[in-house]
Order: C-alpha cells, then sequence, then structure tokens
C-alpha cells in the first residue's frame, strides 16, 4: 500500500513554498523520481500522522518510523509497502515487538522496560485478520 496514493498511481503533488511537495492527505519532504517518492522521505500528514524512512516508487522500502498524533510509534522494515520483519511499537507506555510478514502480524509481546533488557512476556496484542494491524488492549482496529 502506498502512503502517497493508489498504487501504481503517482499523487498529484503541487510544490510548496516550504519546498515540500503537497498531496491529496498531507505534505511530502524528500526525493522524487519521475513524479515518484524516491529514496529518504518524510510525510506529514494533515490529521497529525507521519512517516520518515526510504521510498522506492511510492511505497515504503527500507527501514522507517511511522508516527500517530497520539504519540504512538512504530519502527521496522519495509518491502515494497509492507511491513517484514520485526517492528517495534510504541502505545502508550508499552512497548510492543511485532513481528510481521506482508503486513500481516504473525506475533506481537509485550517487552518488560522494568527487567533485562528486551525480556519480552508472554502477554501478547491481537492481530486484525484484515490489514494485519496489531492491537495492544484498548487500541481501537482504525487506529
Amino acid at each position: 500500500m502506498s502512503l502517497l496514493g493508489a498504487e501504481g498511481e503517482p499523487p498529484e503533488f503541487r510544490q510548496q513554498d516550504s519546498g515540500g511537495w503537497r498531496f491529496k492527505n498531507g505534505i511530502f519532504y524528500g526525493q522524487l523520481a519521475d513524479g515518484l517518492a524516491e529514496g529518504r522521505g518524510v510525510i506529514y500528514m494533515d490529521n497529525g500522522d507521519g512517516f520518515q524512512g526510504l521510498f522506492s516508487k511510492n511505497l515504503q522500502h527500507g527501514l522507517g518510523v511511522s508516527t500517530w498524533a497520539d504519540g504512538s510509534w512504530e519502527e521496522g522494515e519495509y518491502v515494497q509497502g509492507k511491513k517484514q520483519g520485526w517492528h517495534r511499537y510504541l502505545y502508550g507506555d508499552e512497548l510492543w515487538k511485532v513481528r510481521y510478514l506482508d503486513s500481516v502480524a504473525q506475533e506481537a509481546y509485550l517487552v518488560d522496560r522494568e527487567g533485562p533488557e528486551e525480556a519480552m512476556t508472554t502477554r501478547s496484542g491481537s492481530a486484525d485478520a484484515v490489514g494485519g494491524a496489531v492491537r495492544p488492549p484498548g487500541r481501537s482496529p482504525s487506529a
């Protein structure tokens, strides 16, 4: 999935005085190649969410960090727009380790931040069937 528009279709970018590129839901700062995000970039969404990382043909590709207006964040690897491998996800004061395969959460563990570094408990979150979003207890499916 592309953050910047429908997959395979370049978004309609309009250059801003700030040097960024305005699109439907936010502003992109970074490199463009043939009208598509390529290389390092930062997205600031109108709703306060964002993403900083690497892009290839408008898709997240490489390391990146997603941030949400509520202060939550998630960092990890993306391959052609899909989350892959282990990600770290902070929601409130809970730090989760989440393993993805093609953006579908395979497992999630709450990290015990009081104990030894990276110790994980057996408490796990739920993975939505649609989109594979991991929801720690109390987080809505749309988040």
